[in-house]
Parts: structure tokens; C-alpha cells; sequence
């Protein structure tokens, strides 16, 4: 198997209304992506030989949603609260699949992904903390939820600047 995946780009669209210390931001994102998936026939197993058809699949997701940030001084730097919630709405394919057979039966069968769902729902916090001049300390969660799935990240890093 010799699978290919090629991200053909993601953008962000931030426009701000700055209050002194906190930014609400309407946010826009566009994703796409294309992915393919070669064909292929297993061997050494008779009649128990897997074939798949080559299979190609393509995402195209728009998301619109708000961030808000707080940002507060501390003794080295500042450290920026965030949250964000964004709907996401997926144009494209949203259950990648691949029909294979076995060598010794007739009839094909459809092998599906999981589900990403049409409609979902991104939720997400986070803080970024200045520890020293040349130390930021970054910790992040997201959430993406929908009808027939459920997702979660959590990110911690650390920035070093010299």
C-alpha cells in the first residue's frame, strides 16, 4: 500500500475590536485537503488474497466561529488566556471508503473511515505564558464534536528564544 495525501492549503481570517486587554475576534477557516489511496493485491494466501481498488478522496471544510483572549502583564512578559468556539461545515467527502475483494469471491465489499460528520462543532482553550525573556511555557486543548464523533487534543510547549 502506498498512500499519498496532499494538503492543498488552510487558512485564517482574523478581524479585531480591541479592548485594552482583552480581543474578540470573528475567525474564518478554509480547509482543504486531498488524499489517495493506491491500489494493491495481497499474496501468498489463496483464495484469501485481499485486492483493493486504487480510491481518492477530497475534503473541503469552512468553519466560522469567535476567539477571545485576555492577555495579562507578568513579571517577565505576559500570559494570554484564550477560548475559541467555531462551527465547521464539511462541502466534501466526510466517510473516506475503499472496495477490496477477496481472490476467491465474487462479490466486492466497501471498507469505510470513520465518520467526520457535515456539521461540527470546535471548541478550544488555551494560555500562553511568558515564564522568562527568553521562555514562553504553552499549554492548548481543543474539542471537535459532531453527530457520530467526538475528538480531543491537549498541547503543551515550550518556546525558547536566544
Amino acid at each position: 500500500m502506498d498512500p499519498h495525501a496532499g494538503p492543498l492549503g488552510r487558512s485564517r481570517l482574523c478581524l479585531q475590536r480591541r479592548p485594552p486587554r482583552t480581543t474578540l475576534s470573528p475567525v474564518a477557516t478554509l480547509d482543504a485537503g486531498w488524499s489517495r489511496q493506491d491500489g494493491f493485491t495481497e499474496t501468498g494466501a489463496g483464495a484469501l488474497n485481499l485486492t483493493a481498488t486504487s480510491e481518492t478522496w477530497a475534503r473541503l471544510d469552512t468553519g466560522l466561529g469567535l476567539a477571545l483572549a485576555h492577555t495579562m502583564p507578568t513579571r517577565h512578559g505576559e500570559a494570554v488566556l484564550q477560548v475559541r468556539a467555531m462551527w465547521e461545515h464539511a462541502f466534501a467527502d466526510v466517510v473516506p471508503s475503499q472496495t477490496v475483494a477477496f481472490a476467491g469471491s465474487p462479490t466486492a465489499f466497501t471498507v469505510n473511515g470513520s465518520d467526520a460528520g457535515r456539521d461540527r462543532l470546535r471548541l478550544g482553550a488555551g494560555i500562553a505564558w511568558d515564564v522568562s525573556e527568553t521562555m514562553s511555557l504553552n499549554v492548548s486543548y481543543d474539542g471537535l464534536f459532531s453527530d457520530s464523533q467526538q475528538s480531543h487534543t491537549a498541547n503543551i510547549g515550550i518556546n525558547i528564544r536566544f
